[in-house]
């Protein structure tokens, strides 16, 4: 892999480590992370969120496979040369991005920045893993995006004549405070007839510094759709099952969702039958069918929306507190479509089936980390999304299973939808 030794050099010197050793931290994912210093460092995580896919509608759009280069550095004919942070090989984001990245895969293409590259991430804060964040220096930084081919070859190494043929498809300033954490999406920013319109989206998150019960889940929204998006394409998707495409409508400019809870009336713990995931209960749970969450609103402003809370365990719970036997759907509907405008929500059975104009997201363990599509129901398919669920399953201490709460985001981007969850640390089996 001598190639990827080369990407190790450049990021490497790109950072300035201070050689303080490496700290090989064994969490519940079991990845093995670099925990070097970067002076007076600032956490980010980067997603490049451009989903559209490149037809005739789209021809006039570049592909959206890109580098990322912070503080970047430029020849005396005005050329890039380097910079002194740089994430190449960044593709479109897949839909869930677990507690830690996938830092063993050995593809060359990034899902997200850190990702699989080599690099300082964050430590634990606050009992968080937050090894899906990288470190990087904190300070005033200007990040440029630019196109990249479609090959394995780092950005850098192209011949120059490509280099200079490729577009800035975003670039932007921002101060990244010292120990703060930040999110970035590169997103379409409105639809618009003269080409692609783009905005680097930076939030600053503060779930790290908040106070969270173990006994609850905790999930918030956002839209970050383009402006004129629902408009431009009113119509829904089509049922795929292609890993990250749409399969529902895009939601609304204003929205309300609402959850339910169902019994997973599956074995303990989790295995494979016949080669096959178990299907998922559907029994629904007395008390928590359609229960409003808030109101959401598409927007671009970089402010941290509020958490909702979700019960771990229902109150009939036999194992302890040891395993949640349940999963969560979310509803989301237009307003007046919500409460009884949703079809045949007096029947509990109607819980199969999408809502009148707006789509379900169902949290479960049948998802396989958000690679799979399609929700089905009793009598056919619905358009919809499955995601992995809110609650993690983990060997922990003398159990061989036990059930642990995350913090999640979901955001409502273009006809798809993306979840991010962290996690606090737990104790490793006891073997």
């Amino acid at each position: 892999m001598i190639q990827k030794r080369n990407r190790y050099k450049k990021y490497g010197s790109a950072f300035r480590l201070v050689a303080l050793g490496c700290v090989l931290l064994c969490m519940g994912a079991c990845r093995k992370s670099e925990y070097n210093l970067v002076p007076e460092a600032a956490y980010l995580r980067v997603f490049n969120t451009l989903n559209y896919r490149i037809d005739l509608s789209t021809k006039g759009k570049p592909v959206p496979f890109l580098t990322m280069i912070i503080d970047p550095e430029y020849g005396v004919e005005g050329h890039i040369i380097g910079g002194k942070v740089i994430g190449d090989f960044l593709d479109v984001r897949t839909r869930y991005a677990p507690p830690t990245a996938d830092a063993a895969s050995s593809s060359y293409i990034n899902r997200e920045f850190p990702g699989n590259l080599k690099i300082p991430v964050a430590p634990v804060i606050n009992g968080f893993d937050l090894s899906g964040w990288a470190q990087v220096p904190s300070g005033t930084h200007r990040f440029v995006f630019y196109t990249r081919p479609f090959t394995d070859v780092p950005f850098f190494e192209l011949p120059a004549t490509i280099r200079e043929e490729q577009t800035v498809i975003a670039d932007s300033t921002f101060n990244l405070s010292e120990g703060e954490v930040y999110t970035l999406n590169l997103l379409e920013k409105e639809v618009s007839s003269e080409g692609l319109s783009t905005l680097l989206y930076l939030r600053q998150e503060r779930f790290h510094k908040m106070a969270f019960a173990d006994s609850l889940l905790y999930v918030n929204f956002y839209n970050l759709s383009a402006a004129g998006y629902v408009d431009a394409h009113p119509e829904p998707s089509s049922m795929i099952t292609n890993y990250d495409q749409a399969t529902g409508t895009a939601i609304k400019d204003q929205v309300n969702i609402y959850y339910s809870l169902y019994r997973d009336d599956i074995p303990y713990p989790f295995t494979l039958i016949n080669n096959r995931r178990p299907r998922i209960g559907v029994t629904p749970v007395p008390g928590h069918q359609l229960i409003p969450l808030q109101q959401l609103t598409r927007s671009h402003e970089p402010v941290v929306s509020p958490y909702n809370t979700i019960p771990l365990f229902l109150p009939d719970d036999t194992t302890g507190n040891i395993l949640a036997r349940h999963w969560v759907r979310l509803d989301i509907v237009p307003p007046g479509g919500g409460g009884g405008g949703l079809i045949g929500a007096s029947d509990p059975s109607h819980r199969l089936f999408a809502p009148a104009n707006g789509t379900i997201v169902s949290l479960t363990n049948l998802s396989d980390e958000g690679r799979t599509q399609l929700y089905t129901g009793g009598r056919g398919n619905a358009p919809g999304f499955l995601l992995p669920s809110l609650i993690r399953e983990a060997v922990s201490g003398p159990y061989r299973q036990r059930s642990f709460a995350t913090v999640s985001t979901i955001e409502f981007i273009n006809k798809q939808v993306y979840m991010t969850s962290v996690m606090k640390t737990y104790d490793p089996p006891i073997k």
